[in-house]
């Protein structure tokens, strides 16, 4: 594996232990985490710490499985394909369902 693969690995698996950690307290409801969240607008907050813990933790893992996919194969380009596939459509489900739960 050359230099600028390992650097990914690298930085692919602390952004995703970051995801899980940042999952993990969002479902307890420590929404302050969030810049700009106004506790007010949320409509139902126990919901949307469900939503966020659940999206968090899938782009948490998609990002460590890239990790992993790309340490094994050497190919970075295989790794970050399969995590952008995954985290696209998370985000795009993950924003979608925001407004369920949190007043923009």
């Amino acid at each position: 594996m050359h230099v600028g693969a390992a650097i990914a690995v690298v930085i692919l698996a602390i952004t995703g232990l970051a995801s899980l950690w940042f999952a993990r307290t969002l479902g307890k409801g420590r929404f302050e985490l969030i810049n700009g969240f106004k506790p007010e607008k949320a409509k139902d907050a126990r919901a949307l710490a469900g939503v966020l813990r659940i999206c968090y933790s899938i782009l948490g893992w998609a990002l460590l499985g890239s990790a992993f996919l790309t340490a094994g194969t050497g190919s970075l380009a295989a790794g970050l394909i399969a995590a952008s596939l995954i985290i696209t459509v998370t985000l795009t489900f993950m924003i979608s369902t925001m407004s369920k739960y949190y007043r923009l």
